[in-house]
């Protein structure tokens, strides 16, 4: 082995140069042996292969080509749209600064909407399949599951609903609700709704608004309508249509309609 330092040749297992009174490492190499060089960093081991050097202007790992970058912005996929692209495009419409002066307004537009559509008539549906639960429930003896239903199937514009709704309000004493759902059920032609309705203004001694609801279920079929005009005609002084018809509104058929 030699010295480190003066590279003087000395004995194994000697700890100081006698030249130079130097220090002598345990490992120190041996005379006429050179140490290794330190591996650089990135440098292939001893049985790799180094990788090649990367072309210039050749796509890096993970990077996409040209080709593929226009490829992929034609198809729109690649397509980054930032909120001040979005804010500068709104800023445009022609009503930009009313819905920025009044927008608390329609934003409150819009949650009405949703909740209407949430409880109004935006459920789906006639109506006839609450109407149909409603039936079911009251057949079971649950009149307040009968009753909500009803009521559901009446505010989706169900004609039979309303009517029934409409009586019971009028029996109840609830003039004023009964006669509206009524109208809402008549309006529909409703025969039954409309005969309710001659019946109470009738008995209100409104005889010619009596009249006009009778002669519209006369003019959907009802010859029981017919006979009651011609004895509210009688007492209110007019002319009754039917009067040239005895036969129609005489059929004894027809009586309970």
């Amino acid at each position: 082995m030699n010295c480190p330092h003066c590279n003087a040749p000395l004995e194994t297992g000697t700890a100081i140069c006698p030249k130079c009174g130097t220090p002598v490492p345990p490992d120190a190499p041996q005379s006429g042996q050179q140490s290794a060089p330190a591996p650089q960093p990135g440098a292939p081991q001893s049985g790799q292969q180094s990788a090649p050097a990367p072309q210039p202007g050749a796509p890096q790992s993970g990077q996409q080509s040209a080709p593929q970058q226009e490829a992929q912005g034609k198809s729109g996929f690649d397509v980054k749209v930032t909120k001040d692209k979005v804010l500068a495009k709104v800023k445009t419409l022609p009503f930009y600064p009313v819905l920025r002066k009044y927008w608390y307004v329609v934003a409150g537009v819009f949650v009405l909407l949703i909740v209407i559509c949430m409880f109004g008539s935006c459920g789906g549906g006639d109506g006839s399949e609450e109407f149909g639960k409603a039936y079911d429930y009251a057949l079971e003896g649950n009149d307040k599951k009968a009753d909500k239903y009803m009521r559901k199937s009446a505010e989706k514009g169900y004609a039979k609903a309303q009517l029934i709704i409409g009586d019971d309000y009028l029996k109840n004493g609830k003039t004023k609700e009964g006669l509206k759902w009524l109208e809402k059920a008549a309006k529909q032609d409703n025969k039954e709704a409309i005969m309710e309705l001659g019946e109470y203004y009738a008995k209100e001694k409104e005889y010619d608004t009596a009249i006009e609801y009778y002669r519209k279920a006369a003019d959907l079929g009802s010859s029981r309508a017919k006979r009651i005009i011609k004895e509210l005609e009688s007492k209110s002084k007019s002319k009754s249509r039917y009067d040239d018809d005895e036969d129609d509104w005489d059929d004894e058929d027809d009586w309970d309609d």
